[in-house]
């Protein structure tokens, strides 16, 4: 069994790998359950620290420049297969789809058990929200496949229930790894 290394589990919670270090570190954390667990601490040990940092949006220019230095790049695909689920909370499951770390954008996929909640949280940032499957309760309404919910910068969310189970879509400007507040 390899190593298990704290270095690169940091650096994969703070979003800072190439696209093919992706992808050899998800497939650590799919059969290595002691990579994965690092993983989990250095999220559980970096999200309060980085909640306490105001963010700071580097320059157009600047990422203007990184961009015609590297080149735009290809287009980026996940396929089903692809990813990890990292658990968050009981029932609750994150896969992170996309992390920009230039520009702090975050799209993932949030799925719930039968019976499954998130706590109560506070949005730094505006997060939006697309159900794809089954059925939420979002602060006593109930939002079905299809349905499009937007939380505004500063807004506070009641414990969101999901009684049959949901799958959702998020996308958020990250300044923690906090998965919009979701991540205890």
């Amino acid at each position: 069994m390899p190593e298990v290394s704290e270095e690169l589990a940091g650096e994969f919670v703070l979003g800072a790998l190439e696209a093919d270090e992706l992808v050899a570190v998800e497939r650590r954390m799919l059969d290595e359950p002691d990579f994965r667990r690092a993983v989990d601490a250095w999220s559980r040990r970096l999200a309060p620290l980085l909640e306490q940092v105001s963010p700071k949006t580097p320059a157009v220019s600047a990422w203007s420049a990184i961009q015609r230095r590297v080149g735009g790049g290809p287009s980026v695909a996940r396929r089903r297969s692809e990813g990890v689920w990292l658990d968050i909370g009981p029932g609750v499951q994150l896969k992170m789809l996309r992390v920009d770390p230039p520009t702090g954008e975050r799209t993932a996929l949030l799925r719930m058990e039968p019976g499954a909640s998130c706590p109560a949280h506070d949005h730094s940032e505006v997060e939006e929200c697309f159900l794809l499957e089954g059925e939420v309760n979002i602060d006593g309404h109930d939002y079905r496949p299809g349905d499009y919910v937007v939380a505004q910068a500063g807004t506070r969310h009641d414990t969101i229930v999901s009684v049959p189970g949901a799958l959702l879509l998020l996308h958020w400007n990250a300044t923690s790894l906090t998965g919009a507040g979701l991540v205890a």
